[in-house]
């Protein structure tokens, strides 16, 4: 008798080697990325109070970079639709959040490292969206749920 519960993927008729690899590097996408979240989120609150930022510095730095990051979703979501260069976009999102998190991790002065956590904000904001975008239309087509809750 089958497992009632399994984690693999159903076998899906017509389903290519081309569909499997795209489903492979979305989830490692995602696995990064929340690896990525999961190192650096719970641990930069004490770096910023180990250079010596006080309490209300930090709230502002948090602050600023989820503000920088609305417009950048925005904007990266119109030339997304504009242009549809899914792929260059995530490559700029993600080396833009990895530069801006390794430029904030040398900077030591205050108003340095509020500039530096908008341009960090401004490119993290734009990788979730494009992963999320992408994975239903580029490899998941043939998958019957693949299209819940997206248009038609």
């Amino acid at each position: 008798m089958p497992p009632a519960f399994s984690l693999r993927m159903p076998a899906v008729p017509g389903a290519d080697g081309k569909l499997r690899r795209g489903m492979r590097n979305i989830k490692l996408l995602y696995f990064l990325l929340f690896a990525a979240i999961g190192v650096f989120a719970p641990f930069v609150n004490v770096y910023y109070r180990s250079i010596g930022l006080s309490g209300t510095q930090i709230g502002l730095i948090n602050t600023l970079g989820p503000l920088a990051g609305m417009l950048s979703a925005a904007l990266c979501g119109m030339l997304n639709d504009r242009f549809g260069r899914t792929r260059l976009l995530l490559a700029v999102g993600i080396l833009g959040a990895i530069t801006g998190a390794l430029i904030l991790a040398r900077v030591r002065v205050f108003s340095l490292i509020a500039v530096t956590a908008c341009v960090y904000g401004l490119f993290n904001s734009m990788v979730m969206p494009l992963i999320d975008g992408c994975w239903p239309s580029a490899s998941c087509k043939a998958l019957p749920l693949a299209s819940i809750g997206s248009a038609p």
